[in-house]
């Protein structure tokens, strides 16, 4: 878990200070399970914005991805007023590899085969 705090005081007109604060926690089951989630603040536009990602590698090079982002941000002084937007994401990648001889190996049969043939 990691967090940051930024402060700004006098930015462009504005003569108030601004803070934005930012929390971040990766947690793994294992290396191929993740749940990743980020929560940022900002002051100035009264704004949260939540991103919570699942990351599951379910074969080598094959993922899987649930993406949840949610944003509020004041539509007025009232609370109950707050605007908000939400989006689930789902991506999914898949890999799949063919499994050919080696040239190598090929080479020596095709070698081998002709030899015995001039023989």
């Amino acid at each position: 878990m990691s967090g940051e705090i930024n402060s700004f005081r006098s930015v462009g007109q504005y003569s108030g200070n601004i803070g934005l604060y930012s929390i971040e926690s990766r947690m793994a089951v294992n290396p191929r399970l993740q749940l990743i989630s980020f929560f940022q603040r900002n002051t100035y536009t009264d704004k949260n914005v939540w991103n919570i990602r699942l990351a599951w590698e379910f074969q080598p090079f094959s993922f899987l991805y649930i993406v949840y982002n949610k944003g509020t941000f004041a539509g007025s002084a009232r609370a109950i007023d707050r605007q908000q937007e939400q989006h689930i994401i789902g991506k999914l990648s898949y890999l799949k590899q063919f499994y050919l001889l080696s040239c190598t190996r090929l080479i020596q049969m095709t070698c081998f085969s002709m030899s015995m043939i001039n023989r």
